[in-house]
């Protein structure tokens, strides 16, 4: 049936770090886009709150590092709007969390933190992904 799951329950792509990014249809601006659609070109920080200072924490680690990071907030009110469900939901984390993405689509690091505790955190997952000291 086309409503039968693509994916076996232990194969279900969630998040999680080594695996691909999951799959979520997005809204910009009336344009329909999936979420894989935002990867191959840079690392992506993707977060479900424009408040939550993750796109700042972004900036901040891939300047220091010299990788260029794109970040994007998937929620109402964000950039980009989840179709159905939520960025947290389809990625393992709360909405105040964030996923780094690497350019080949696979989830590099995760985290339920929110920034002020999980900054150095980015950064190393962000120099370990690229091999930067």
């Amino acid at each position: 049936p086309e409503d039968a799951p693509v994916l076996a329950p232990e194969l279900e792509l969630t998040g999680s770090p080594g695996t691909r990014a999951p799959h979520c249809w997005l809204d910009r601006d009336g344009e329909r886009l999936s979420t894989i659609d935002l990867y191959f070109d840079d690392f992506v920080l993707l977060t479900g709150s424009r408040d939550s200072g993750w796109l700042e924490a972004a900036d901040r680690a891939g300047k220091l590092l010299g990788v260029p990071v794109r970040g994007h907030v998937l929620a109402e009110g964000g950039d980009l709007r989840p179709e159905q469900g939520t960025f947290g939901a389809a990625h393992g984390v709360p909405e105040h969390g964030a996923v780094l993405v690497r350019p080949d689509a696979f989830v590099a690091w995760r985290t339920a933190d929110s920034p002020a505790t999980a900054e150095d955190a980015l950064r190393a997952a962000l120099a370990a992904a690229t091999g930067r000291p």
